[in-house]
């Protein structure tokens, strides 16, 4: 993935979440609408860069804490605190030779009739 659109990707992410934090803050919650498309960029960050890296994705979007690793000293290995430089990192995971392909559960299999059932549920 480009830089560009990695960035794009998280900006997007990081505004998403201010304006749900808002609507939280006004008495409506809508994570549980958000639930499946939250599931599908889950699903597509851990494709693209594995469990790994989505892991550490959401850790640089979501924790509240300094954005640096560590080694088993405590020594200071990596400075993450710039969108730039996650990137840079899980490109490092992508392009290693020890990258590990995600492969999801496997998913239920939907029937003929719930499939139809769905398409009428988003037109109505």
């Amino acid at each position: 993935m480009t830089f560009e659109a990695f960035q794009q990707l998280i900006l997007l992410l990081k505004k998403d979440s201010i304006k749900s934090h808002k609507l939280y803050k006004l008495g409506f919650d809508d994570l549980t609408l958000k639930d499946e498309l939250s599931q599908a960029i889950t699903i597509l960050l851990k494709s693209h860069y594995s469990k790994d890296g989505e892991d550490m994705i959401s850790w640089w979007l979501w924790e509240d804490t300094e954005k640096f690793l560590y080694n088993d000293n405590g020594d200071k290995i990596n400075d993450l605190t710039k969108i730039e430089d996650i990137w840079k990192y899980v490109e490092e995971i992508r392009k290693s030779p020890d990258f590990k392909e995600y492969v999801p559960e496997r998913a239920k299999k939907i029937t003929k009739k719930q499939l139809q059932e769905l398409f009428k549920q988003m037109l109505t």
